[in-house]
């Protein structure tokens, strides 16, 4: 017995990358009064139920769209941030993805939250001795006295920087 697709849900294929084609279901919402998605596609058929019947309700409305609403933030916030290379910022979109995604229900749970989050910031906060400027980069970057060392912040630190390994590797031991 085959179940059909309710009235909003269409059935469609889809080819990957790896030219393999897999069945989707399209919601297609055209009711004037949503103001969220009009269209989009899920891979599980109930959960295109689940959304075309959340449009429905008043609740379920303003459920998509604050879900909507905080994904277009994030993608603002990853656009703006595209060209930054510092530890900082992939150390905070970590945080966001992987630590503040976990339950803080109880007290050990926030505990655990606000003791890593702290951690990461001591991490960020820690100055390390910027060894890649030469003396006479110094001098042209105005520094005081050129023979005391430059300390940098940890997050900083462009992580597109590489260290020389041939000079690691060729130095005696």
């Amino acid at each position: 017995m085959t179940s059909t697709t309710p009235r909003g849900i269409q059935e469609i294929s889809c080819t990957l990358k790896d030219d393999t084609v897999k069945s989707a279901h399209r919601v297609r919402i055209t009711r004037q009064n949503f103001k969220g998605q009009r269209s989009r596609v899920f891979y599980n058929l109930n959960e295109a139920k689940e959304y075309l019947s959340l449009s429905k309700s008043v609740q379920g409305k303003k459920l998509i769209y604050s879900i909507e609403h905080t994904e277009e933030e994030k993608y603002c916030a990853d656009k703006e941030n595209r060209n930054d290379f510092s530890f900082e910022n992939f150390l905070k979109l970590y945080i966001r993805d992987y630590i503040d995604t976990k339950p803080r229900e109880n007290e050990i749970q926030k505990r655990y939250h606000a003791s890593t989050v702290a951690f990461y910031n001591i991490v960020l906060e820690a100055s390390i001795l910027d060894r890649s400027p030469t003396y006479k980069e110094k001098v042209d970057m105005g520094i005081g006295n050129p023979e005391d060392p430059v300390y940098n912040s940890f997050g900083k630190y462009d992580i597109r920087k590489t260290t020389n390994k041939k000079h690691y590797l060729n130095r005696e031991r």
